[in-house]
Protein backbone atom coordinates (compact mmCIF):
# COMPACT_ATOMS: atom_id res chain seq x y z
CA UNK A 1 0.00 0.00 0.00
CA UNK A 2 2.73 2.79 1.16
CA UNK A 3 4.71 1.90 -2.46
CA UNK A 4 1.40 2.59 -4.34
CA UNK A 5 0.99 5.84 -2.21
CA UNK A 6 4.47 6.56 -3.15
CA UNK A 7 3.76 6.12 -7.22
CA UNK A 8 0.90 8.22 -7.21
CA UNK A 9 3.14 11.04 -4.99
CA UNK A 10 5.23 10.96 -8.24
CA UNK A 11 3.12 10.80 -10.30
CA UNK A 12 1.21 13.96 -8.63
CA UNK A 13 4.45 15.67 -8.40
CA UNK A 14 5.49 15.26 -11.80
CA UNK A 15 4.31 18.32 -13.62
CA UNK A 16 5.86 20.80 -10.64
CA UNK A 17 8.87 19.10 -11.32
CA UNK A 18 8.52 19.97 -15.34
CA UNK A 19 7.73 23.30 -14.81
CA UNK A 20 10.15 24.08 -12.46
CA UNK A 21 12.84 22.45 -14.97
CA UNK A 22 10.96 24.41 -18.10
CA UNK A 23 9.80 21.00 -19.50
CA UNK A 24 6.11 22.24 -19.56
CA UNK A 25 4.52 24.27 -23.24
CA UNK A 26 5.23 27.87 -21.80
CA UNK A 27 2.61 30.54 -21.80
CA UNK A 28 3.08 32.69 -24.60
CA UNK A 29 4.16 36.85 -23.29
CA UNK A 30 6.10 37.93 -26.12
CA UNK A 31 5.74 36.47 -29.86
CA UNK A 32 8.36 38.93 -31.10
CA UNK A 33 10.87 36.88 -29.22
CA UNK A 34 9.31 33.70 -30.65
CA UNK A 35 9.66 35.29 -33.91
CA UNK A 36 13.20 36.28 -33.76
CA UNK A 37 14.28 32.75 -32.62
CA UNK A 38 12.53 31.36 -35.17
CA UNK A 39 13.60 33.41 -37.96
CA UNK A 40 17.35 32.81 -36.52
CA UNK A 41 16.67 28.69 -36.52
CA UNK A 42 14.33 28.49 -39.51
CA UNK A 43 11.79 26.99 -37.18
CA UNK A 44 8.16 26.91 -37.13
CA UNK A 45 6.05 28.37 -33.96
CA UNK A 46 3.58 26.22 -32.95
CA UNK A 47 0.82 28.13 -30.70
CA UNK A 48 -1.71 26.72 -28.88
CA UNK A 49 -4.66 28.66 -28.47
CA UNK A 50 -6.27 27.58 -24.98
CA UNK A 51 -8.47 28.36 -22.31
CA UNK A 52 -8.13 28.79 -18.81
CA UNK A 53 -10.24 26.21 -17.95
CA UNK A 54 -10.98 24.34 -20.62
CA UNK A 55 -10.53 20.41 -20.14
CA UNK A 56 -9.79 19.31 -23.78
CA UNK A 57 -6.88 21.50 -23.48
CA UNK A 58 -5.30 20.10 -19.86
CA UNK A 59 -5.77 16.90 -21.58
CA UNK A 60 -3.33 17.64 -24.74
CA UNK A 61 -1.02 19.65 -22.99
CA UNK A 62 -1.00 16.72 -20.05
CA UNK A 63 -0.95 13.89 -23.21
CA UNK A 64 0.36 15.09 -25.30
CA UNK A 65 2.38 19.09 -25.77
CA UNK A 66 4.18 18.60 -22.22
CA UNK A 67 5.49 14.90 -23.20
CA UNK A 68 6.91 16.47 -25.92
CA UNK A 69 8.86 19.49 -24.35
CA UNK A 70 9.70 16.74 -21.72
CA UNK A 71 11.44 14.25 -24.32
CA UNK A 72 13.70 16.94 -25.91
CA UNK A 73 13.41 15.69 -29.01
CA UNK A 74 11.37 19.11 -30.42
CA UNK A 75 14.36 21.53 -29.49
CA UNK A 76 15.22 21.55 -32.89
CA UNK A 77 12.02 21.21 -34.51
CA UNK A 78 9.62 23.45 -33.05
CA UNK A 79 9.05 26.36 -30.92
CA UNK A 80 6.07 25.88 -28.49
CA UNK A 81 4.25 28.67 -26.41
CA UNK A 82 0.31 28.18 -25.60
CA UNK A 83 -1.97 31.67 -26.22
CA UNK A 84 -4.50 31.69 -23.28
CA UNK A 85 -7.62 33.85 -24.47
CA UNK A 86 -9.69 34.23 -21.18
CA UNK A 87 -7.26 35.77 -18.71
CA UNK A 88 -7.29 38.99 -19.77
CA UNK A 89 -4.02 41.20 -19.99
CA UNK A 90 -1.90 41.81 -23.50
CA UNK A 91 1.19 40.39 -24.77
CA UNK A 92 3.51 41.48 -27.42
CA UNK A 93 2.46 41.02 -30.95
CA UNK A 94 4.86 39.89 -33.77
CA UNK A 95 5.44 43.37 -34.75
CA UNK A 96 6.24 44.81 -31.02
CA UNK A 97 2.63 46.19 -30.34
CA UNK A 98 0.89 45.29 -27.33
CA UNK A 99 -2.11 43.31 -27.74
CA UNK A 100 -4.76 41.18 -26.40
CA UNK A 101 -4.35 37.50 -26.72
CA UNK A 102 -7.87 36.89 -27.78
CA UNK A 103 -7.07 39.43 -30.29
CA UNK A 104 -4.87 37.56 -31.61
CA UNK A 105 -6.52 34.65 -31.81
CA UNK A 106 -9.84 36.43 -33.38
CA UNK A 107 -6.90 37.53 -36.02
CA UNK A 108 -6.78 33.68 -36.54
CA UNK A 109 -10.30 33.08 -36.97
CA UNK A 110 -9.27 30.25 -34.20
CA UNK A 111 -11.24 31.11 -30.99
CA UNK A 112 -12.59 27.67 -29.92
CA UNK A 113 -10.01 26.06 -27.64
CA UNK A 114 -7.70 23.83 -28.10
CA UNK A 115 -6.31 25.13 -31.42
CA UNK A 116 -2.90 24.47 -32.75
CA UNK A 117 -1.64 27.28 -34.78
CA UNK A 118 1.97 26.73 -36.72
CA UNK A 119 3.31 29.51 -38.03
CA UNK A 120 6.19 30.86 -39.73
CA UNK A 121 8.33 34.33 -37.83
CA UNK A 122 6.27 36.31 -39.54
CA UNK A 123 2.87 34.93 -38.16
CA UNK A 124 1.98 34.14 -41.01
CA UNK A 125 0.13 30.34 -41.11
CA UNK A 126 2.36 27.96 -42.72
CA UNK A 127 0.30 24.73 -42.20
CA UNK A 128 -3.59 24.11 -41.39
CA UNK A 129 -4.66 24.56 -38.33
CA UNK A 130 -5.32 21.82 -35.66
CA UNK A 131 -8.84 22.35 -34.20
CA UNK A 132 -10.22 20.31 -31.25
CA UNK A 133 -9.02 16.59 -29.89
CA UNK A 134 -10.62 14.08 -31.50
CA UNK A 135 -8.54 10.62 -30.98
CA UNK A 136 -6.11 11.68 -28.74
CA UNK A 137 -4.12 8.40 -29.41
CA UNK A 138 -3.58 9.52 -33.22
CA UNK A 139 -3.11 12.79 -32.25
CA UNK A 140 0.18 13.18 -31.43
CA UNK A 141 0.99 11.63 -35.25
CA UNK A 142 -1.12 15.07 -36.45
CA UNK A 143 1.21 17.04 -34.64
CA UNK A 144 4.34 15.69 -35.92
CA UNK A 145 3.09 15.80 -39.50
CA UNK A 146 2.32 19.13 -39.43
CA UNK A 147 5.59 20.11 -38.00
CA UNK A 148 7.23 18.17 -40.22
CA UNK A 149 5.52 20.29 -42.96
CA UNK A 150 5.43 23.71 -41.72
CA UNK A 151 9.07 23.04 -41.22
CA UNK A 152 9.12 22.06 -44.85
CA UNK A 153 7.62 25.12 -45.96
CA UNK A 154 9.70 27.62 -43.91
CA UNK A 155 13.00 26.17 -45.37
CA UNK A 156 11.73 26.07 -48.54
CA UNK A 157 11.32 29.85 -49.09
Amino acid sequence: FKQVILLLLVFLAEPVFAQQAGKVIPKASNLKVLADLARKHQLPIMLMVSQDHCPYCVLLKNDILNPMMISGDYVDRVIMAELVTDVGGSITDFDGKTISPRDVAVRYNSTFSPTLLFLDANGRQVRKRMVGVNTIEMYGYYVDESIDAARKTIRSR
